[in-house]
């Protein structure tokens, strides 16, 4: 019997600083800092003066996974 392969996922496409802020509900400040804190995954454009970086998505995907609120924490009265 043959294992049926599903098909890889297509990776998600790379955002700008901007789009990344936005996912992450930041400002393009932030997302600077948390690239030169390696919390985000980034590659450095060339002449890029205004948005200098391009984000993998994953990444940001990763870093909202994280900052996801507990839901099994009790709230207190």
């Amino acid at each position: 019997m043959s294992k049926v392969r599903q098909p890889k996922a297509e990776p998600l496409p790379p955002v700008t600083t901007a789009e990344a802020a936005e996912l992450l509900g930041v400002h393009v400040r932030t997302v600077l800092r948390l690239i030169e804190r390696g919390k985000l995954n980034a590659r450095k454009l060339a002449g890029g003066r205004t948005m200098p970086y391009i984000i993998e998505r994953r990444s940001v995907d990763a870093l909202l996974a994280e900052r996801t609120p507990n839901t099994h924490v009790k709230k207190h009265a």
